[in-house]
């Protein structure tokens, strides 16, 4: 994986700096982050978990600067984002309490991502939710978690179909 240090002392600078739009910038660097995590591999465990938890610190770091009223959108992104990497890490290490962190993030930004305004966003928001509450009922053997995660992923099937959503509907066939 390559390393997020950069990123990390960039996001500090940019959020000290004066003259510069500093929502715009921390969104650029949080789509680095985005990127330096999917190019790591399996095999660079303890790498991993460091990058890991400096990409949610960027995350939370970004989501300090944007304002979920006025940028509901990239708010939403960013939850979303921070989610993914929780999901990783409680997937990672049996973590319930990070799935349940996950579990929020993906019901925060679905709150922006409307099936009406967003249907792919909402879709795969719903997905990624019924994905986490399906990892949490197994750690937890809780048949309401698995009741909700079939639910949403149900849900989330609704509209990644062929003819709406071709592309991602390929993805859920894999």
């Amino acid at each position: 994986l390559g390393s997020i240090g950069p990123v990390r002392r960039a996001l500090r600078e940019v959020r000290g700096r004066e003259g510069t739009n500093p929502t715009a910038t921390v969104v650029l660097l949080s789509e680095a982050v985005t990127a330096l995590l999917r190019l790591g591999r399996p095999d660079e465990r303890a790498q991993g978990e460091s990058d890991m938890a400096a990409a949610l610190a960027a995350y939370e770091a970004a989501l300090e600067v944007v304002d979920a009223t006025e940028q509901a959108v990239t708010w939403s992104a960013l939850r979303q984002n921070a989610g993914n990497v929780h999901v990783i890490l409680g997937m990672r290490n049996d973590d319930a309490d990070a799935l349940s962190r996950a579990r929020l993030a993906f019901e925060d930004a679905l709150t922006v991502f409307t099936r009406e305004r967003f249907p792919l966003e909402w879709a795969n928001t719903t997905k990624n939710l019924g994905m986490v509450l399906f990892s949490e009922a197994e750690l937890k053997e809780d048949e309401s978690l698995y009741r909700a995660a079939l639910n949403h992923l149900a849900l989330s099937m609704e509209e990644l179909t062929v003819e709406r959503h071709p592309l991602q509907y390929a993805g859920t066939r894999m």
